[in-house]
């Protein structure tokens, strides 16, 4: 007689409990479609027209175009720099100049004589760790 009990009150018990996830869930449901609109609308967005300036004098126009080209120049030479600083593999194999294997998706960068390094196929290849730590990747464990 108790097991026949027991079993009644548990096949009722999830029965109810079946029947409040459903009614919570369509009354949810019912929730989300609804949209309320907002009390406080964003004010629009204005945009100011920058004032005449005066002429500059051209002494100052040429040292600021001196400066302009001066940063262009700086920034080109970081350009050279970056990109001397890896090479890309070339069917899957480092340049003999850049043994050092990097992998991107990892984040880790392979050394000849390492465990992974035969299988590793490389993203960039590095001649020095420096730059490859440069870079963002970290030494292999193994």
């Amino acid at each position: 007689m108790a097991p026949r009990l027991w079993r009644f009150l548990l096949t009722t018990a999830l029965l109810l409990a079946a029947g409040l996830l459903v009614r919570r869930t369509m009354h949810l449901r019912g929730e989300t479609s609804r949209t309320v609109p907002s009390p406080d609308p964003w004010p629009p967005i204005t945009e100011t027209l920058p004032l005449a300036t005066a002429p500059v004098p051209a002494a100052e126009a040429a040292a600021s175009a001196e400066a302009v080209a001066t940063a262009e120049a700086v920034a080109d030479l970081e350009l050279t720099e970056l990109v001397a600083a890896w090479l890309p593999p070339v069917d899957g194999v480092c340049p003999p100049t850049h043994l050092i294997k990097a992998k991107a998706a990892s984040g880790i960068y392979h050394l000849p004589g390492t465990a992974n390094y035969e299988r590793t196929k490389p993203d960039r290849c590095y001649a020095d760790t420096n730059a490859a730590e440069a870079d963002g990747f970290i030494r292999a464990k193994r």
